[in-house]
């Protein structure tokens, strides 16, 4: 049964090998991590909580009201 391989191509020799190598086995460079889709993911994850830490207007017009209303009382 055909099994789907794991291993990339080395930047220099081409040769495959185990991505979690930090160093390929046949010329000894040094192998890059693929951290473009980890950077994505956390820029996309920051834009996200960032987006709800907003107030909205409603949402300030909503705690004016409350302040008004505790400050009336007081």
């Amino acid at each position: 049964m055909y099994q789907r391989s794991n291993l990339k191509p080395c930047k220099i020799c081409q040769k495959l090998v185990d991505p979690e190598e930090k160093n390929c086995p046949y010329c000894g460079s040094k192998l890059k991590k693929d951290i473009l889709p980890k950077l994505i993911i956390g820029v996309l994850v920051l834009t996200l909580f960032g987006s709800l830490a907003i107030p909205t207007k409603s949402n300030l017009q909503k705690e004016r009201g409350k302040i008004v209303l505790i400050v009336d009382l007081s």
